[in-house]
């Protein structure tokens, strides 16, 4: 099988806009992609790559590289999606990227290792997944839609303002002082839509799942250190299957999160943040996150050969016993 990986930060989208710490994320993300995928039998790899970065000094030869050029690499990957069997894409979800990505796959009729688009749309956006999850009981940081710049602001201080499709800590303004917001208002783009949510102390988790076909299981809960920068925030390291899930919470919660969203396929990260009343929902980033990176040293499990299972077979991998221990991350 011919695969094409696309990520879509390496292969030149936004690179002038980029921030440096949402290119070292891609960048690490399809490095342990390419590692992983290599260690399966009878699989051509393809990776589309700009020509502004330098190669990947992990590749052993084997990969067809498909130089990008300009600063639109859509016209690139249509054209090398015609000559693959399946495309696995991992883009973030700002700007509808994602999804027109996985539509792409699917109007030349390739095998998509992803969401399909429709479900992405509906559970990337932060506002619609928060009323997707509260309406099915599952509990989520509170979330107000903004349309835009208001005089009052939407919450008491301190809270929260993130882009409604935003990636990682991208675009998360931390509003203390009505200065603040006022600040923020004065700089809003028209069409922007964003959410405001209360500024919750607690653990920063993800999990690493795996769904199909509303079922999800759990393969890893993973500890997320994140840092204050100014009035924004940023990754600072994760600690891969940080801790093991002994009271089954995090499993029931993929369990619920799957159910409502049935459509969801393969590898779903869910952000959270746990304290003493309980796991409260971030989002959902349907694709590959930064946590992929870590999983095959803390399982001591290839986690592509899961996703590719289950592409062949339809179903889902047991959840993982015997893990290594934590693996820890840091960007």
């Amino acid at each position: 099988m011919k695969i094409l990986i696309y990520e879509h930060l390496t292969a030149g989208g936004d690179l002038k806009g980029l921030s440096p710490s949402l290119l070292n994320e891609g960048n690490v993300m399809i490095k342990a992609l390419i590692r992983d995928l290599s260690e399966i039998r009878n699989l051509e790899l393809q990776v589309l790559r700009h020509v502004a970065l330098p190669p990947l000094q992990e590749d052993q030869g084997g990969i067809q590289w498909l130089p990008v050029k300009g600063s639109h690499p859509f016209e690139d990957l249509k054209e090398a999606i015609q000559h693959a069997d399946a495309v696995w894409p991992i883009a973030p979800e700002s700007h509808g990227i994602l999804e027109k990505i996985c539509q792409m796959v699917a109007q030349q009729g390739k095998r998509l290792i992803a969401s399909p688009a429709l479900w992405i749309q509906r559970s990337a956006g932060k506002y619609a997944a928060f009323s997707r999850l509260s309406m099915n009981g599952i509990a989520c940081v509170e979330s107000h839609p903004l349309k835009g710049p208001s005089p009052t602001p939407p919450l008491p201080m301190p809270f929260v303002i993130k882009p409604e499709d935003g990636a990682g800590c991208e675009g998360i303004h931390l509003i203390q002082t009505l200065k603040h917001w006022e600040l923020l208002c004065s700089s809003w783009c028209l069409g922007q839509e964003k959410v405001a949510q209360p500024l919750i102390f607690g653990r920063f988790l993800s999990l690493s799942a795996i769904f199909a076909a509303g079922q999800g299981v759990l393969i890893s809960c993973n500890l997320q250190e994140i840092d204050q920068v100014g009035n924004g925030f940023r990754l600072k390291g994760l600690r891969v299957n940080a801790r093991a899930d002994t009271d089954g919470r995090c499993a029931a919660l993929i369990q619920g999160i799957a159910a409502t969203f049935p459509g969801l396929w393969g590898y779903i990260g869910i952000d959270l943040v746990e304290n003493q009343e309980g796991l409260f929902v971030l989002e959902i980033n349907p694709r590959l996150t930064t946590a992929y990176v870590g999983l095959h040293q803390a399982l001591g499990y290839n986690p592509a050969l899961w996703i590719m299972d289950l592409l062949e077979t339809g179903h889902l991998p047991a959840a993982p016993t015997n893990a290594i221990g934590p693996h820890d991350l840091a960007l």
